[in-house]
């Protein structure tokens, strides 16, 4: 989602809202318990502010295909 969200930043409420519509729907089909969703987001974000400081990464971010 991170990605995501600095790729397409003027998307990122869009971004936002699906996810959590992503993750409520998990929950009302009972895939997922709400523990799973929280730390799901938790450790995304520590995954990614690992990549995030490796070198190259911002290189790659700028590099990548965008839908600007």
């Amino acid at each position: 989602m991170h990605i995501l969200e600095v790729l397409l930043p003027n998307k990122k409420a869009a971004i936002d809202a699906r996810a959590d519509q992503i993750a409520y729907d998990r929950l009302v089909g009972g895939v997922h318990y709400p523990s799973d969703i929280r730390d799901g987001k938790l450790l995304g974000d520590e995954i990614y502010d690992y990549v995030s400081q490796q070198s190259g990464f911002k290189a790659l971010l700028r590099a990548a295909p965008s839908a600007r």
